[in-house]
């Protein structure tokens, strides 16, 4: 892909100029439902809602026995149980490495070193207005006690490396966030089977 793609003016979408903004409620953890209003260059004036939340850590957690450390857990907006890379929400001015590895330490007891930064993305620009980072950790070992959220009860997994196409393949992973997590892996680290 062409990286000065969106760089021509002439060949994006104009952008909307937000203005005035309304809270109208405070959800779990700190985030916030935001009323935003918003007017197009051509005139047209249009409400956006949106949820304002911390910027959010996903590890990719490597042992020297070649597995990704997972954890199984239920998620209420699905209904079911995930696996999942360990992640979560970071505090205010945590620094993201950090949050990653305090959330890799409380979600499954272990720790590594090695960090590598793999990207930040936007998980939802839709709607929402925060950043999720992704960390690579390697030589991973159990070295903690688990230390859950009142709302979690995890189970930590380890994935064989070996295993990981064809998980994918078979839609072992249905939380976007994960599956984009394992497959910036595969792009940044081809010879992650070794």
């Amino acid at each position: 892909m062409n990286s000065n793609a969106l760089a021509s003016p002439s060949s994006n979408p104009p952008l909307w100029q937000l203005g005035s903004e309304e809270m109208l409620c405070s959800i779990q953890e700190g985030a916030r439902l935001l009323k935003k209003e918003g007017r197009h260059p051509d005139g047209r004036l249009q409400s956006f809602w949106l949820i304002e939340c911390k910027d959010w850590v996903q590890s990719i957690a490597l042992t020297d026995d070649h597995e990704i450390v997972m954890v199984s857990q239920f998620r209420v907006g699905s209904n079911t149980l995930t696996l999942e890379l360990p992640g979560g929400g970071i505090e205010p001015h945590e620094d993201p490495q950090v949050g990653a590895l305090r959330e890799l330490k409380e979600e499954t007891g272990y720790a590594g070193e090695q960090v590598s930064l793999l990207g930040r993305y936007y998980p939802n620009p839709a709607m929402q207005t925060n950043h999720v980072y992704f960390f690579l950790f390697k030589h991973c070992k159990k070295l903690y006690n688990t230390h859950f959220d009142p709302s979690e009860d995890l189970v930590t997994r380890l994935i064989p490396l070996s295993h990981l196409d064809a998980m994918i393949k078979e839609n072992a992973f249905q939380h976007i966030v994960t599956l984009s997590g394992l497959l910036l892996f595969q792009a940044y680290y081809a010879n992650y089977k070794a």
